[in-house]
Parts: C-alpha cells; structure tokens; sequence
C-alpha cells in the first residue's frame, strides 16, 4: 500500500505545472510524508510486511529520490526536446541540400549546353575566317592573273590595230579599265 502512494504522489509531482519551488517542494514533502503516516497508521492496525517503511529516514531518502527522479526526468525531456529539434533541423538542411544539389546540377547542365554552343559560334566564326581567308586568296590570285592578262593583251592590241590600219580598217575601240585592277593591288 505504501508503495502505490508513493508512485501516486510521484505521479501528482510529475504532473504539476512547472518547476517546483523550495517552499513549494517542502510542503509536498510535508504533505507526503503526512499521508504516508496516515497511511501506515492505518496499516498498523492490518498485519504489513513493510514496517520499515515507517522510519521517517526512509521516508526522506524516498521524496530525494523522487525529487532526483523528477529532476533528472525534466532534463531527459529538455534533451528529448533538443535532440528532436536537432533531427528536425538535419532533415530540413538535407531537404535543402538536395534542393541545392539539383539546382547546382541544373546549371551545370546549362553551363554545358551554353559552351557548346559558344563552341559552336567558335566553330562558324573559325569557318568564315577560313573562308574569307580562302576568297581573299582566290581574289588576290585573280587579280594577278588580270594583270598578267592586261600585260599580254595591250601589246597583242596594239599588233592587231597596227594590222588593221594597214589595211585601212579603224582601230579597235575597246579600252578596258585598268584601274579597278589597281584598288586591289593596294
């Protein structure tokens, strides 16, 4: 019987609102140690196994007990109460940090498909420079070749007007321009 007051009132302690004061605490003290007695006396008049029970040592030793019990189970709670903030937070910044991850990996993606396509730019303007390269090559060998064509056409043009007069025939009438040879030689 003693034993079940004993984890009532534990339980009552437990329940209370908050932290107890000392006066508080003193007076539960009193109060249970007040029914304990009551409860043993009651008891004495029934044969009980538990007589040591009585010493108000023992009595004492049990509510410092409880009150380390009690003490001990309010800091489990505040460690219980970190300890699943903690988890709380962990699961939050993984949630984040595969959000993170996948953006990183988004833009990586694009960073790729951007320099292939910068490659790609890279690659045409490599190709027109090869090919304004080629034309200014093939313009240039055009225009050495009109020049040496110009050369070997005069002096045939002047033997064909000297022929032609011999005959009494007019000259040929056919200047070319000479001079847009010249801008490109320059």
């Amino acid at each position: 019987m003693t034993s079940s007051v004993c984890s009532n009132n534990t339980e009552e302690l437990k329940v209370g609102n908050g932290p107890l004061n000392e006066e508080e605490n003193e007076a539960n003290q009193i109060e249970l140690v007040s029914e304990e007695n009551e409860t043993n006396f009651d008891d004495k008049t029934k044969p009980n196994d538990h007589e040591e029970t009585n010493n108000p040592v023992e009595i004492l030793k049990k509510l410092e007990i409880l009150k380390e019990i009690k003490f001990k189970t309010n800091e489990l709670e505040k460690i219980k109460s970190k300890l699943a903030d903690e988890v709380d937070t962990i699961e939050t910044e993984n949630k984040s940090i595969q959000s993170y991850q996948s953006e990183l990996d988004t833009l990586i993606k694009e960073k790729i498909e951007q320099m292939e396509i910068l490659q790609q730019i890279q690659d045409d303007i490599n190709t027109m420079e090869s090919t304004i390269k080629q034309a200014n090559e093939d313009k240039n060998r055009s225009v050495e070749s009109a020049l040496q064509l110009h050369v070997d056409y005069e002096p045939l043009k002047e033997q064909v007007n000297q022929l032609r007069i011999s005959i009494g025939l007019e000259k040929l009438n056919d200047n070319i321009d000479v001079s847009v040879l010249e801008n490109y030689l320059k």
